[in-house]
């Protein structure tokens, strides 16, 4: 079963990313916005393993996004969610240090950058979003 994600630059709209289904593991060129069409109910966990970051939904699903914490001077990668309301919500990742536990704690702590509404298209029957 596949995750919807948008990826865009770190510099530009994190909604305006193509939609992309990703199954297992995405491969980081360099720091970008990653937008999963997933609401925060469906994640467990967010560990960070070095510099990938390895995200944990609780159907047992994982999805490592590969050098998610490499800092070539551009800033490290940025993770959203989207909420009930069809929001978009930014997840505070900023990098402990390596091999930390990519902070549950801080991931927990969501916080609601802008209200952008629907940033997935067409809602899925069970009440999600589904790509355009």
């Amino acid at each position: 079963m596949s995750i919807t994600v948008k990826i865009s630059l770190l510099n530009e709209d994190v909604t305006v990313g193509a939609a992309w289904e990703v199954v297992g593991d995405i491969i980081v060129e360099r720091p970008s916005n990653f937008l999963l069409n997933l609401h925060p109910d469906e994640v467990t966990s967010l560990i960070r393993e070095g510099g990938d970051l390895v995200v944990t939904l609780a159907d047992g699903r994982t999805l490592r996004i590969v050098d998610f914490y490499i800092d070539e001077g551009e800033g490290h990668s940025e993770l959203y969610l989207v909420d009930e309301n069809n929001g978009v919500l930014w997840l505070d990742l900023s990098p402990a240090g390596p091999d930390d536990a990519a902070d549950d704690e801080r991931a927990a702590a969501l916080a609601e950058t802008a209200y952008l509404p629907a940033p997935f298209e067409e809602e899925r029957q069970d009440g999600g979003m589904e790509a355009a």
